[in-house]
């Protein structure tokens, strides 16, 4: 990807950064924690493939701003160690997902939904959280 495409990513994290409502609980480390994201969403967006939840395309296009925003904060040379993270947030989700789907466990469920709505809040605007929560706990539970 081009410097120029991610000129706009930059910007907007610097103000999401710098903004006082975002500061109360935004991560101090935000490449960690969009990676994190990314490896999460990489694993919701598969295990809705796998029920061919309708939602999943919402789910795609989150992830991919999200690897967008991946993609602008990682430093030169960082990559394969924001790969690393990214898979294993993706095994740590997907675990989840399983355990909630299969076994019914109720902890796992709201686990799962509270880390993707954790994500969410930083890369959709209020009003389109609404899919997020409410698909993944009526189809975990």
């Amino acid at each position: 990807m081009g410097l120029r495409k991610h000129i706009p990513l930059v910007a907007a994290m610097a103000a999401l950064l710098t903004a006082p409502t975002a500061k109360a609980d935004m991560p101090d480390d935000p490449l960690t924690f969009f990676a994190n994201c990314a490896g999460r969403l990489s694993a919701e967006l598969s295990f809705r493939w796998l029920f061919s939840d309708p939602s999943a395309d919402q789910v795609e296009a989150m992830r991919q701003t999200t690897l967008d925003i991946v993609a602008a904060l990682t430093p030169p040379g960082e990559a394969r160690t924001v790969l690393n993270r990214r898979i294993e947030a993706h095994a740590a989700h997907s675990a989840l997902l399983t355990r909630a789907h299969f076994t019914g466990d109720a902890w796992a469920s709201d686990h799962a939904a509270r880390s993707l709505m954790r994500c969410a809040r930083y890369v959709l605007d209020p009003g389109d959280l609404a899919w997020v929560d409410a698909p993944l706990r009526a189809r975990l539970r």
